[in-house]
């Protein structure tokens, strides 16, 4: 609300100088109100999104991390089925050797 009443005269010649001075200062008073009012709410808006934002980067982050923990762990898994049926192969080659070796002697 303006500090003054806004006078309206009926006729526009009536008015003085500095009551159209006052009008227009009035006039330029509340563009200016209203354009800073704009502002705050624009920044506002803008920092509720960075907060959500800074939300999902957070649990982008936890996420990344779960699935680090989670990809050595199975890498590690896959690695030792990998050996073990390694080992298993060897094993057998070598039994299928031997039993070969002992058959050609007989």
């Amino acid at each position: 609300m303006p500090p003054f009443k806004e006078r309206k005269p009926t006729d526009s010649t009536n008015l003085t100088v500095e009551e159209t001075d006052l009008n227009e200062l009035h006039d330029s008073l509340k563009e200016i109100a209203r354009t800073c009012r704009e502002n705050i709410d624009v920044t506002l808006t803008d920092q509720r999104l960075l907060n959500e934002m800074e939300n999902k980067a957070n649990n982008m982050e936890t996420r990344s991390s779960q699935f680090s923990k989670e990809s050595r762990k199975i890498r590690k898994k896959f690695q030792l089925l990998s050996m073990r049926n390694g080992m298993i192969l060897t094993g057998v080659l070598l039994l299928l050797g031997i039993a070969i070796f002992f058959a050609l002697e007989e």
